[in-house]
């Protein structure tokens, strides 16, 4: 008599199949959770260069934040907006005492968040308005003379 059926090899084919095609989409959500981080702290980062702007306009001084600090200090030392938590994202605000973060009233402002939580190396992220940091962490590309913006080193 001829049973159709499948044989034992056949179904163990399809099961190391489908687990080598699991594996493969774990790796890829893993990269694409690891990317979103990166992005959602990108993100924070330049609206605090605004605030930071906005600071400086007002003639203010920020905030340093604590070493190796997190959200809830307030940015500028004129107004009430707070830093938010980065915490999630396993970044920290490199603040006082790790020469990440400073302020001249109303002429230039610093400052940056860091992470040795990823895969690569350290990630860091510095903002700042006309001025130069050149040099700071190693790079030789934090210079925002005459403008205003964020730049990355790590990513």
């Amino acid at each position: 008599m001829n049973k159709k059926a499948f044989t034992l090899i056949e179904l163990l084919l399809v099961v190391a199949i489908i687990g080598i095609l699991a594996g493969v989409i774990l790796v890829s959500t893993g990269s694409a959770r690891e990317k979103a981080k990166l992005s959602k702290v990108l993100s924070t980062m330049k609206s605090i260069e605004s605030l930071a702007d906005a600071c400086m306009a007002k003639g203010g001084d920020l905030v340093i934040p604590a070493y190796s600090g997190s959200g809830g200090s307030t940015i500028c030392n004129t107004g009430t907006e707070t830093l938010p938590s980065i915490a999630d994202v396993s970044f920290t605000y490199c603040g006082g005492a790790c020469g990440g973060w400073a302020s001249s009233a109303g002429k230039w402002n610093a400052f940056s968040a860091y992470s040795d939580s990823y895969p690569g190396g350290r990630k860091i992220i510095v903002c700042g308005s006309d001025v130069n940091l050149s040099g700071w962490y190693v790079a030789n590309y934090f210079d925002f003379t005459g403008r205003s913006g964020c730049e990355t080193f790590g990513f």
